[in-house]
């Protein structure tokens, strides 16, 4: 269904509920309308009270409730987490009276804070009401906005060189800040409302709330009609504002790149990744990681399927998480020491860091996630390295657009970009291009070995995107470094089963399961493998002297790079054969069609 329809279908119920709503608020303007509205001026000065105690309310409601909000959000999960969100829900569940008679026993005048601290019948004891009844509404949306933040945001804020700090006020904060701010707004509106608790603590002085109750009580209905609607205009100026404040921002229109699409450029010349893992241990729930290996090519891919421990391999390394032991040693530099002795944060380890899917900051434009890293830098600077790479990376025609108005590719983009600004030393790459069609990923790693003069770890679970890209490859199964080294060494000879399926050798199988004669040193309950270049595919009545063949029939055929892969179906069963074939295959790539499939035996690779 399309959304229209969607909306179509739930229009009733909302349309009822609605009318609902809004009915009284019809009622009173009609009576106003009927009777003319003209407060007195004894209302401005109870206006004026709920106005004035409702934004401090709120201000001090903001210090603490967005925080705790972030805390409720990001904490660790656990029962005291679990527990604290309940509490601070309570004065949404007690009647506003009862928090009022609460408050009292804590700041009546015969109480120790009362007694200390003057609070029943002031403005001070308005607050205090205000703040008790309204804070939920502050921490509850905080909470829920925090929570839809993409948590990679504050981690590459921190490899930007920001501290905690700094990623709660320039990362988590701007990036939550639309919820944020409608729980503020609502809390601003519950607080200036808020009648019951400020009533038996504070009666005195008159806030609108109890001076509408006290012209009520004392004539009736029409004499607080008055302050009924003054209190009624009053809070919609107030969402109004927050509507016109909230309001999305008018985005320049694009503009077409100068030039068209730019031609890849030669790759770059990287240095050695001097990188040392040595005995590092992590955990991640019931997962278990092990890693000890020294990398040695300037680009280093861990290939691996998921659930293997690539992605935190990728945030150990970055800092983002820490390991339980081990070490981890990145030229001279100490990054972890042995037993948490010695830690270096993030911040200061001057890496860049694209997570999945980028990881852009929502509030900020393609240049100012460009420049995020850069503060550092005065701001004419600034704006000129902003704009060198936005130029390199074909990206200063979206300039103004937020990362809302982009594209797949386009964000990756905006993401390379903006770790590469400022210079970083390491490289850290967690599948950049895995949300992107074929073509688009090739362009992206051609823009990547242009782009990128300085050593990278890139993850990945293609074994096509690690040869292109990988100097050196580490094949990452359950959690360890199951073999190491250049991808065409690895496939030549797999360390076991698992790894061979991992660098993209379909043709693994168990001895005597297989729909061919198994090669020399097989033995019982071991396996073997053949890459799919290695097999022939012929047609019928070829010779296969000297070759192990049988006869099968074509399934499936796609094409590659460089000619056509195969699926094969053996008429005496097996299993299904992959052939990568040329591009003039002997057998047409026809699903039905009868060949042989063969190999030569001394081109298998067999376990024990």
């Amino acid at each position: 269904m399309g959304r229209g329809s969607v909306a179509r279908a739930l229009a009733l119920p909302a349309v009822l509920l609605a009318l609902y709503l809004l009915l009284p608020f019809a009622a009173l303007a009609v009576a106003l309308a009927v009777r003319g509205l003209r407060p007195s001026l004894p209302l401005f000065r109870p206006l004026a009270v709920s106005l004035g105690t409702a934004a401090v309310s709120t201000a001090l409601v903001a210090c603490g409730g967005v925080p705790l909000g972030y805390l409720l959000a990001r904490g660790r999960r656990g029962l005291s987490v679990h527990a604290l969100g309940i509490l601070v829900q309570l004065p949404l569940a007690v009647p506003p009276l009862v928090g009022g008679l609460l408050l009292l026993l804590l700041f009546g005048p015969y109480a120790p804070l009362g007694r200390a601290i003057p609070v029943s019948d002031t403005l001070l004891g308005i607050v205090v009401a205000q703040t008790f009844v309204a804070a939920p509404f502050a921490v509850v949306a905080s909470r829920s906005a925090f929570s839809a933040l993409d948590p990679e945001v504050e981690a590459v804020a921190a490899t930007c060189g920001l501290g905690p700090l700094g990623v709660f006020w320039r990362a988590a904060l701007p990036g939550a800040w639309p919820g944020v701010r409608a729980g503020l707004a609502l809390t601003f509106v519950r607080a200036f409302g808020e009648f019951g608790a400020t009533l038996i603590l504070a009666y005195h002085p008159y806030g609108l709330p109890v001076a509408t109750w006290v012209a009520f009580a004392g004539s009736g209905l029409h004499s607080a009609l008055q302050a009924a609607g003054l209190a009624t205009a009053a809070v919609v100026a107030v969402l109004a504002a927050v509507v016109w404040v909230s309001r999305p921002r008018r985005l320049k229109p694009p503009r077409e790149a100068p030039g068209g699409r730019r031609a890849a450029a030669a790759p770059a010349v990287v240095p050695a990744l001097d990188l040392r893992l040595e005995g590092i241990r992590a955990r991640a729930g019931s997962f278990h990681l092990v890693l000890d290996r020294p990398a040695s090519g300037g680009r280093l891919v861990i290939l691996g399927p998921s659930g293997a421990g690539k992605s935190l391999t990728l945030r150990l390394l970055a800092g983002v998480a820490a390991p339980d032991s081990g070490s981890i040693r990145f030229g001279p530099e100490v990054w972890s020491g042995p037993a948490g002795g010695h830690w270096l944060p993030p911040e200061r380890r001057q890496i860049g860091y694209v997570p999945q899917g980028g990881a852009l900051l929502p509030h900020l434009n393609c240049a100012g996630n460009v420049g995020f890293g850069l503060g550092h830098l005065p701001p004419g600077e600034r704006r000129l390295a902003v704009d060198e790479w936005l130029e390199r990376l074909g990206l200063e025609h979206l300039a103004n657009r937020l990362p809302a108005e982009l594209s797949g590719g386009q964000r990756q983009r905006v993401a390379l970009a903006r770790a590469l600004a400022p210079g970083p030393r390491l490289l850290l790459l967690d599948e950049p291009f895995s949300a992107l069609d074929a073509p688009l990923r090739r362009e992206m790693g051609d823009l990547l070995l242009a782009a990128a003069t300085v050593p990278w770890v890139l993850v990945t679970h293609d074994p096509v995107e690690a040869a292109r890209l990988g100097d050196e490859v580490w094949v990452l199964v359950g959690g360890r470094i199951a073999q190491g080294g250049t991808l065409e060494v690895i496939r030549r000879q797999p360390a076991d089963p698992a790894v061979a399926r991992v660098v993209g050798i379909p043709n693994v199988f168990v001895v005597g399961q297989s729909p061919w004669t198994d090669p020399p040193g097989c033995r019982p309950g071991g396996a073997w493998c053949v890459l799919p270049e290695r097999v022939r595919l012929l047609p019928p009545g070829a010779g296969t002297t000297g070759l192990v063949a049988c006869r099968g029939r074509v399934r499936a055929a796609a094409p590659t790079g460089g000619g056509y892969e195969f699926t094969v179906l053996p008429l005496a069963g097996g299993g299904p054969v992959v052939v990568a074939a040329g591009p003039r295959p002997a057998v047409p790539p026809e699903p039905g069609r009868l060949c042989w499939v063969a190999y030569d035996p001394e081109t298998a690779h067999v376990w024990a």
